[in-house]
């Protein structure tokens, strides 16, 4: 079943907000990834999760900023899996998955900085997201980041 039970029914605006300033009051460096990257951006999907990545230094820091809000175990897969840790979270209703990996710190991996209801956060980048929907062949998504592309200051 996993994100697919919440799908639609949190409120992503307000759960984003709550991570944001609780890994800001704590000095977490963390990086959005996955469709909420889209929507930080204004392009209107509607995620099934949050997706996020936080640098390998905070990963089990976020697990006691969190502890009644673990639903999977906050684990080291020791290089088995894609990503080194993973973790799982349920706040807000949503599901946020907490991963961690060498490979996705800053210094180590580019993201795309965009200002959020007064929060920098750092993206995975738009070039990234598009092929990656391509992939997926979500054309409804497609169409959506093509007008962001058109009409969004950034890329002029």
């Amino acid at each position: 079943m996993g994100s697919i039970m919440f799908q639609g029914v949190f409120a992503w605006e307000s759960t984003l907000l709550s991570l944001a300033k609780k890994f800001s009051e704590n000095g977490v460096e963390w990086y959005l990834f996955g469709s909420s990257c889209e929507i930080v951006r204004g392009i209107d999907v509607k995620p099934n999760d949050i997706d996020i990545i936080v640098h390998t230094k905070d990963f089990y820091k976020v697990k006691d900023i969190f502890p009644d809000n673990i639903v999977e175990p906050f684990v080291d897969n020791k290089d088995t899996w894609l990503v080194r840790y993973f973790g799982r979270l349920c706040v807000g209703g949503a599901i946020v998955d907490i991963v961690a990996s060498e490979k996705m710190n800053s210094e180590n991996h580019r993201y795309d900085k965009v200002i959020w209801n007064g929060f920098d956060l750092h993206i995975q980048p738009f070039q990234t997201r598009y092929a990656i929907e391509t992939k997926r062949n979500r054309a409804d998504r497609l169409k959506m980041m093509e007008e962001y592309r058109r009409t969004a200051t950034s890329f002029r």
